[in-house]
């Protein structure tokens, strides 16, 4: 077994199965990237003002080799009520909850004779873009890494390490930016409240997610924020789910099957073994999934 399948393996016994591993070397396609932002004036104060140091991740560790990218998933099944915060928010600080399993992974790779450091949220790197080379997954309109599992619903972190495990890039910036995964879909630029996200330019600086973290807000922030207390969630709300993934593949009668067992089960209304389902209730069940994601026409396209 090889180091990266060793370290695979562990990652995998601590329950993490999206799983990257890329060169750790200077992202110079990222460059005139950041300049246009900043000419823009779309930048913020929670990113790094020098773009060097978003470009070479080399700067934390000299002698890195390796970038390993890990989404942790957040989104369970627990019963939730809107309360104005980001879905997110739920549950433990995810800063400490990703630290500990990150270092965990360091310790392991540490303990076979490689140096390895990890990250979480506050750091110069490009997480999402990294994310996306290493095969994570692939950032949609909405700027989310989307991953095929959880969808959006990840939290990212990386760790830098010195050991050569790394595997080819899986795209590149060009690629990235034709969106191809999403095809002719566009729903998040509809679904975001200030058009923060829209075909002709994105400006994070508008993002309700972001206005929720200011200390001063304007009037028309205030108001645009219509009942959120922390974060938004509109542009991510109607990305396809596992099951319509699955549904993109099924001929129409599987789907006609598939949809009502999978209504029954998300709302725990799964009949008594002994009795069969309705071909009318069928119907009925599978017309309020439609009512219920007639937005995501997505579905049955492509």
């Amino acid at each position: 077994m090889s180091l990266k399948e060793e370290v695979l393996s562990y990652c995998n016994s601590l329950g993490l199965t999206n799983i990257g591993f890329i060169k750790c070397r200077e992202f110079n396609e990222l460059e005139d990237f950041y300049e246009n932002r900043k000419k823009l004036n779309v930048q913020n104060e929670f990113e790094e003002e020098d773009i060097q140091k978003r470009i070479n991740p080399n700067h934390y560790m000299e002698e890195g080799k390796t970038i390993i990218s890990i989404a942790f998933p957040y989104l369970h099944d627990q019963e939730h009520f809107d309360n104005g915060f980001s879905l997110y928010t739920r549950g433990n600080d995810y800063h400490r909850v990703l630290k500990d399993y990150l270092d965990k992974i360091c310790e392991f790779i540490i303990l076979r004779g490689g140096k390895a450091i990890s990250f979480v949220d506050s750091n110069t790197l490009p997480e999402r873009y990294i994310a996306y080379l290493a095969g994570v997954g692939f950032i949609g309109k909405n700027n989310m890494l989307i991953t095929k599992e959880y969808g959006s619903y990840v939290f990212l972190g990386e760790i830098i390490t010195d050991l050569e495990m790394y595997d080819d890039d899986n795209g590149n910036f060009e690629e990235l930016m034709k969106y191809k995964e999403c095809g002719e879909c566009a729903i998040c630029f509809g679904e975001c409240p200030t058009k923060s996200i829209n075909p002709n330019k994105k400006n994070s600086n508008i993002c309700l997610s972001y206005i929720t973290q200011k200390k001063d807000l304007e009037e028309w922030e205030i108001k645009a924020l219509k009942g959120r207390t922390f974060g938004c969630d509109s542009c991510q709300l109607y990305i396809f789910s596992e099951l319509q993934i699955t549904l993109r593949q099924l001929p129409l009668v599987q789907i006609l099957l598939t949809i009502p067992q999978y209504i029954l089960s998300k709302y725990k209304l799964i009949p008594h073994h002994n009795h069969q389902i309705h071909f009318h209730t069928m119907l009925v069940l599978l017309v309020l999934y439609l009512f219920h994601t007639i937005r995501t026409y997505e579905v049955f396209c492509i």
